[in-house]
């Protein structure tokens, strides 16, 4: 489930809300930026503009009329600008002829102009911004010229461009940061719905609550909580199945096996004899399948309410106690270890695993062997431990024997449904322990281990 869950992240609906809302916001902000600065940039142009008019409009205003001819205010001194600009100019013309000024610029107006022109040229390696005032005092005619180099202008519009940037640039941080914010709080209810589903036990089938969900999650969860119902139908039925078969074939298969039983002693040696013992090693056989298969069934239906504080001791001791006769019968030592052990298990499914484990390697040790039964606590985890001296298990098959009629090849005839191992996964899997088959120490066998988690985990 975690790895699912890690490999959707990138396509997450936070990931795509906010790699569809931050560009879009970027975007229009660029947008925006660019139209204020278009629209700034042409009134701080205009106030220029102004000022430079305003200057010749001024200088206008100090001509005079002396003796016929104009004259300017001042014996000619320069007017400066009002401005804080990079080097300004000025000239006067009247009737034609220069009266007053430093512009080193020609310039010209007609009667055609309007009054006030301002227009841009090129001289001397510098770029000017040139406003030409026409003005009629006493019956002359005057032209007043003022001129600027655009320096001052060209270091205000990048000013104002780098502020403009700067306050956009935190601005855009600032809605990044809030759109974060509220996409992550707008979602925090499916992210919690996500918590959920991750946090459920592998046998959890009950339908998701939709009470609390958006309205926008809730077809998802409606979707969600009709595939649980039809799994878990699914689910009870196969169960139900198994169990039932497994039921109904017991009573004709105990039936069965006692016949056979009874005829081969009836019979006695020989060929005859020979044909009904295997017939009834064959009819134990199915009858342990079908047993297992019952105990399979069960297995897959256990859910965590189930479990309880169990002390494996007593367990461990009564189970080998059972399995005593048919050590016995095969010259096998077997024998218990076990310690007080406290596990947070299902009994009748541990019990049903380790009773597995035992009739495994009882099924696979040849005679004279032995076969130890441990119980206790190692690095503070439970455990139990079936450890022989038998054929062992190959290192490339010890995750293929834990799966369901798979038999590994432990060169014996020994007969088997492939089925105790499997129940043994199942059951680790239902008490969150780890199933793990081993080695033996020495160096010879097999080691399965039942290791769970502490009980105060």
């Amino acid at each position: 489930m975690d790895k699912i869950a890690n490999n959707k992240k990138a396509r997450s609906v936070r990931g795509q809300l906010l790699r569809w809302l931050v560009p879009l916001l970027a975007i229009v902000m660029l947008a925006d930026s660019a139209i204020e600065l278009t629209l700034a940039g042409r009134q701080l142009r205009n106030a220029y503009d102004d000022a430079l008019a305003s200057v010749a409009i001024a200088i206008a205003g100090h001509l005079h009329a002396d003796r016929g001819r104009l004259a300017l205010e001042g014996g000619g001194e320069p007017i400066p600008s009002p401005q804080d600009v990079h080097r300004a100019y000025y000239a006067v013309d009247a009737d034609g002829s220069r009266i007053a000024g430093d512009l080193p610029l020609a310039f010209s107006s007609s009667s055609k102009d309007p009054p006030l022109v301002l227009h841009d040229l090129t001289a001397y390696r510098h770029d000017w911004r040139v406003a030409v005032y026409r003005a009629a005092i006493s019956g002359h005619v005057a032209i007043v010229a003022v001129a600027e180099t655009t320096q001052a202008r060209t270091a205000a519009q990048r000013e104002l461009l780098s502020s403009m940037m700067l306050g956009n640039l935190v601005q855009l941080a600032l809605v990044g940061l809030v759109v974060w914010f509220g996409v992550r709080r707008g979602l925090s209810t499916l992210l919690g719905l996500r918590q959920t589903v991750l946090a459920r036990q592998r046998h959890d089938l009950a339908p998701l609550n939709y009470d609390d969900a958006p309205d926008e999650a809730g077809p998802l969860i409606l979707a969600m909580n009709h595939a649980l119902q039809q799994a878990r139908i699914a689910i009870e039925a196969r169960q139900g199945f198994i169990a039932d078969a497994a039921h109904q074939l017991r009573k004709p298969m105990t039936a069965l096996h006692a016949g056979l039983a009874m005829l081969a002693t009836n019979i006695g040696n020989g060929a005859e004899g020979e044909r009904a013992h295997r017939l009834l090693n064959e009819s134990r056989r199915l009858s342990r399948t079908t047993q297992q298969l019952l105990a399979m069934a069960q297995a897959e239906a256990v859910v965590p309410a189930q479990r309880k504080s169990l002390d494996l001791q007593p367990l461990v001791v009564d189970l080998v106690k059972r399995f005593f006769d048919r050590a016995i019968d095969r010259n096998i030592d077997l024998g218990a270890e076990a310690e007080p052990t406290l596990v947070d298990a299902t009994p009748w499914l541990i019990s049903e695993a380790i009773a597995n484990l035992i009739d495994n390697a009882l099924t696979y040790v040849p005679s004279g062997g032995c076969v130890t039964v441990r119980c206790g606590v190692r690095n503070e985890r439970p455990f139990v431990n079936v450890e022989d001296d038998g054929p062992g298990i190959p290192a490339h098959e010890r995750e293929i024997v834990k799966r369901r009629f798979a038999r590994g090849d432990r060169g014996t005839s020994a007969e088997g449904s492939g089925l105790g191992l499997a129940i043994v996964e199942q059951a680790a899997r239902a008490s969150d322990a780890e199933f793990r088959i081993d080695e033996s120490n020495g160096g010879r066998g097999a080691s399965c281990w039942l290791m769970f988690p502490s009980i105060d985990h």
